[in-house]
């Protein structure tokens, strides 16, 4: 426990939106059966390096839909540092739901268009103004999102992962929860580059960012001669190991981890 932030990362609690809904407006769904998310996570970023950013709440967002768009084949990597300013970051931090209505409204960049690198050493220039067309290739996010009760959060995994806040009964600090066995809790922390364990008892509050499946990909009706068909593109060999687990389907692996594509029978006709 005394490796989590003793002081604030930039948790504001409470509410900074009218879009917040209590637990159940959202339509429930399992879309991962064994509630465990730590096989998707896709990346580690560091949120003090060596600014303190305050965008704990930023990066943590970030996280729970890379993590549902890697779950579904499709690899992103969203810029923090544009999530952070573009929703109005402060030297105290933000509100969870103004972050992720950020999200769904303005939208996200990635992050090779707008990147933690050259790293800041100021907040005047972590948070300098964002250049137009930068801003102009945001893409509102698909999301719902809605407070949850802590005595549902094994429930509620089974259908993303969540964003919450620690340490209970004073959180300072949001992060990725994961996973949930017992009294542990498997969260995604943007201070400690790893997935790691804390007590569950250490949850304060938890938010439900839901990535919509209807509108998330890319995915095309297909025909070849009598039948029919939906093609769900992947952007990364890994984007497509995970879309073929996901179906039920055999994925054939070389030593070295990557496909045997010798081994897979494609279609030529739908090529």
């Amino acid at each position: 426990m005394n490796e989590l932030p003793q002081y604030n990362t930039g948790l504001i609690e409470g509410s900074g939106t009218p879009s917040l809904y209590i637990g159940g407006t959202i339509p429930y769904e399992v879309v991962n059966e064994s509630g465990d998310w730590r096989p998707y996570v896709v990346r580690h970023e560091k949120q003090k390096d060596p600014l303190e950013t305050m965008a704990c709440v930023s990066f943590s967002c970030n996280n729970c839909l890379e993590i549902q768009y890697n779950f579904f084949g499709i690899d992103k990597n969203f810029s923090d540092r544009f999530l952070a300013e573009m929703s109005g970051t402060t030297p105290q931090g933000n509100y969870l739901d103004k972050v992720a209505d950020t999200a769904r409204i303005v939208g996200l960049v990635d992050e090779m268009d707008y990147p933690n690198v050259p790293k800041a050493t100021t907040w005047d220039e972590y948070y300098k103004t964002i250049p137009m067309e930068i801003i102009n290739k945001a893409v509102p996010q698909p999301i719902s999102f809605e407070r949850v009760s802590l005595s549902d959060m094994e429930k509620e995994l089974k259908q993303c992962p969540l964003q919450v806040t620690i340490i209970a009964p004073h959180p300072n600090h949001a992060v990725t929860l994961l996973h949930i066995e017992g009294d542990k809790a498997y969260i995604q922390d943007h201070y400690n580059l790893q997935t790691r364990k804390i007590s569950r008892s250490s949850i304060a509050y938890a938010l439900k960012i839901v990535l919509n499946k209807p509108n998330m990909t890319n995915s095309l009706i297909v025909k070849n001669g009598a039948e029919f068909g939906i093609y769900d593109p992947a952007t990364s060999e890994d984007g497509l190991i995970t879309l073929m687990r996901n179906r039920g389907m055999n994925v054939p692996l070389k030593v070295d981890g990557s496909l045997d594509w010798d081994k897979i029978k494609i279609d030529k006709n739908l090529v």
